[in-house]
């Protein structure tokens, strides 16, 4: 495991979803400071077979909300990040009996939640071996997440250290907000209207700035496998 975390160190990723881990039973651990684990197995008196997990690097286990470890071939972790969520699901994509459980498993996941599908992307079609047709999935599904996590915008909330900056953010939330009668909204309309005021006002005063990859392509091979 520490060779997998040196890994997604070095890639910068936020996920990592691992599958025929063979691990029985289903937990959750933490493998260093803030860095999650969540593994789904068979039970403990079957054979070892099968099995999946996911990594989360300390910025996704912090905004980790819920999940679900449905059996050795499929788990969901609930995340929100910033103003994004996620429902992340995991595990071998090129099995039948993935899909079926999957498709019963998306009905947890919300409207405003960004779906991701990871694990092992190969799929097939067909009966026979000699009729069976390759398929890429990851051109059909947006499987990487550190894709989806990597474009977001960062705020540049230091600038509301500038009092003028503060003041115009102050009066473009409250103008917003004037705007909303609020006591015709429940708890958790409130609150969404509340954050999206707030954040469209942050961006809209102090700018956003996006993460860029600087890595070369092989940065993460260890120096021996390399060409």
């Amino acid at each position: 495991m520490n060779e997998l975390i040196d890994v997604m160190n070095v890639r910068r990723l936020d996920a990592l979803c691992v599958t025929e881990t063979k691990r029985k039973g289903s937990h959750t651990e933490e493998l260093r400071v803030g860095i999650m684990a969540l593994w789904s197995g068979v039970q403990q008196d079957d054979y070892a077979s099968a099995g999946v997990g996911v990594v989360l690097s300390s910025r996704l286990g912090s905004g980790m909300k819920d999940y679900g470890l449905v059996g050795p071939r499929l788990l969901w972790v609930r995340i929100k990040l910033g103003i994004t969520r996620v429902f992340l699901l995991a595990g071998p994509v090129d099995l039948e009996e993935f899909w079926d459980a999957m498709r019963d498993t998306l009905d947890l996941a919300e409207a405003n939640e960004k779906v991701i599908v990871c694990g092992d992307l190969n799929g097939w079609e067909g009966t026979k071996r000699d009729k069976y047709q390759s398929h890429s999935w990851s051109k059909w599904i947006h499987w990487r997440v550190r894709t989806a996590f990597g474009d977001l915008e960062r705020i540049k909330t230091e600038k509301l250290n500038d009092e003028s900056i503060r003041s115009k953010y102050v009066g473009l939330v409250s103008e917003r907000l004037a705007n909303v009668n609020l006591a015709d909204l429940d708890v958790d309309d409130c609150w969404n209207v509340l954050e999206e005021s707030m954040v469209d006002s942050a961006k809209n005063v102090c700018g956003c700035a996006k993460r860029t990859k600087t890595m070369k392509g092989d940065a993460w091979f260890p120096p021996g496998c390399r060409g």
